[in-house]
């Protein structure tokens, strides 16, 4: 039987930065847990560190996490080599990102990415961006953000640069901010997007990514493997290969932003 702890992942997330996840892990050694799931780089290293210096032998599961192999999390991708597999985050999704932002707003220049300085994935994810809009002669201004009091001070700071859209960073703890983006986003007449559908179900523009239930489907399938015996390190590393688009139409219409047909035969779903 499997027993799954959603009481302390709730801890940690209600605890929020006074309680890392460096914090919790010793509660899931403690608790006799046979697999830990993770989500997200900041997890995955942070008990994989706790785990190695306690000398546990837990096996992690990655749901998802950015580039795994120059985290230190994996030795490569095919041959994990120690006590952590999964998948790794779907190949980047920011180019997208910033063309179908392009694609909704022609006379785009001005480019805001938003991002957690503290999300150990934050220096790809700008230089992603940066490098996808330098080719449609876009500019792009980095804000940064960590709390909701620093979320209020950067969309401000967003505002004065004169940007004209938000690409909203992947990061666990912007997503748990989804609804105070979007309200800030529509107060201030921005479209935004993002690897997250919540930031476009709350009233955020779009978002693209990774479909999150097939990725946790296919990490299901490593846990089950694992509790039959397999080892993490025998087990490749995989990458997710299904994404959704989502559209908010609602969002639109405030923003006065038509749609182009040809980019609504790839939505996913249109939220209202």
């Amino acid at each position: 039987m499997i027993v799954v702890r959603p009481d302390i992942l709730l801890d940690a997330v209600h605890q929020g930065r006074d309680r890392r996840y460096r914090d919790i892990a010793p509660e899931l050694i403690d608790a006799n847990t046979d697999v830990i799931v993770t989500h997200g780089a900041a997890a995955t290293v942070a008990v994989m560190r706790v785990i190695d210096a306690q000398k546990a032998l837990i096996p992690i599961v990655m749901a998802t996490c950015p580039d795994p192999v120059n985290l230190g999390v994996v030795s490569s991708l095919a041959r994990p080599g120690g006590n952590v597999s999964g998948l790794s985050d779907a190949p980047d999704p920011v180019p997208q990102q910033v063309a179908l932002l392009k694609a909704v707003i022609p006379k785009l220049s001005r480019l805001a990415i938003l991002e957690n300085p503290m999300f150990p994935g934050h220096p790809t994810i700008v230089k992603s961006v940066s490098d996808a809009a330098q080719k449609s002669g876009i500019s792009v201004l980095p804000f940064q953000a960590v709390s909701p009091a620093e979320i209020n001070t950067a969309f401000d700071a967003i505002v004065k640069a004169r940007a004209q859209a938000v690409v909203i960073a992947a990061d666990p703890a912007v997503d748990g901010a989804a609804l105070q983006i979007a309200k800030l986003a529509i107060e201030n007449k921005l479209a935004t997007i993002s690897g997250y559908r919540e930031i476009a179900a709350t009233g955020g523009l779009m978002s693209y990514g990774e479909l999150l239930p097939d990725t946790y489907r296919l990490a299901a399938g490593y846990v089950a493997q694992i509790l039959k015996g397999a080892k993490p390190s025998n087990l490749p590393v995989m990458q997710p290969t299904k994404f959704e688009l989502i559209m908010n139409q609602k969002t639109a219409v405030i923003l006065n932003i038509k749609i182009p047909r040809a980019l609504l035969g790839h939505v996913i779903q249109v939220v209202d």
